[in-house]
């Protein structure tokens, strides 16, 4: 199955994830070899789940095997900066259609506090960049930093640099990223897939042992 949820109860005891550059080559009438850096990079990499008790286990057990092998995907929640961004969000592009000063959290899911007030997470839409580009122009100065992890659109990447409105990221945009695209960080779980069989999920009296995962980028 597609876009899973990622079960609430598999706590990350470790976390590793790094971009794999796609390469491709072909060999000269002199017998060399050329090589070049193609589009289409990709996040791939390793987690390692916790012990947890054996009824959830069984649970994850269970979540894994419906993921069909590679064919499934899910959300894996990766660790981001969750701290309040600026008020310079755009009220045109507020998922909300509300806009907020002062630093107020928001997340995109408009659900509200306790006492009515709305929230988004959705902050500074980009206004365009070109297909495969590693550049992002903001509509105004971003509270980025280097080594943020972001979504734009459904990409994950990694902030590489921060210049006036634009933002380097790694690795390159795989597709055009349209005016108005949501630029998102913090509480973010881009789509991902297994990358090899579901492993064992190995079961001790009262509880699990630690799971390792191998994962990469669903798209």
């Amino acid at each position: 199955m597609r876009d899973q949820s990622w079960p609430a109860f598999a706590r990350f005891r470790s976390w590793a994830l790094s971009v794999a550059a796609h390469s491709r080559g072909m060999m000269g009438r002199a017998g060399g070899f050329q090589f070049e850096r193609g589009p289409g990079a990709m996040w791939r990499g390793r987690v390692e789940v916790a012990p947890m008790n054996s009824a959830d286990a069984i649970e994850f057990r269970a979540f894994l095997h419906s993921l069909r092998g590679r064919s499934g995907s899910f959300g894996l929640p990766v660790p981001g900066n969750d701290a309040a961004p600026a008020s310079n969000i755009v009220g045109e592009y507020d998922t909300c259609n509300l806009v907020r000063d002062g630093g107020t959290a928001r997340f995109s899911d408009c659900t509200e506090f306790s006492d009515g007030t709305s929230f988004s997470d959705t902050w500074l839409p980009s206004t365009g960049a070109t297909a495969a580009g590693d550049t992002i122009n903001l509509v105004s100065s971003p509270v980025f930093a280097v080594g943020d992890l972001l979504t734009i659109g459904e990409q994950l990447v990694r902030v590489t640099a921060v210049n006036a409105t634009s933002i380097g990221v790694r690795p390159r945009m795989r597709d055009d990223v349209a005016p108005g695209t949501a630029v998102t960080r913090g509480n973010i779980a881009p789509q991902f897939r297994l990358s090899s069989d579901a492993p064992i999920v190995p079961l001790v009296p009262g509880r699990s042992r630690e799971i390792e995962l191998a994962v990469e980028e669903f798209y």
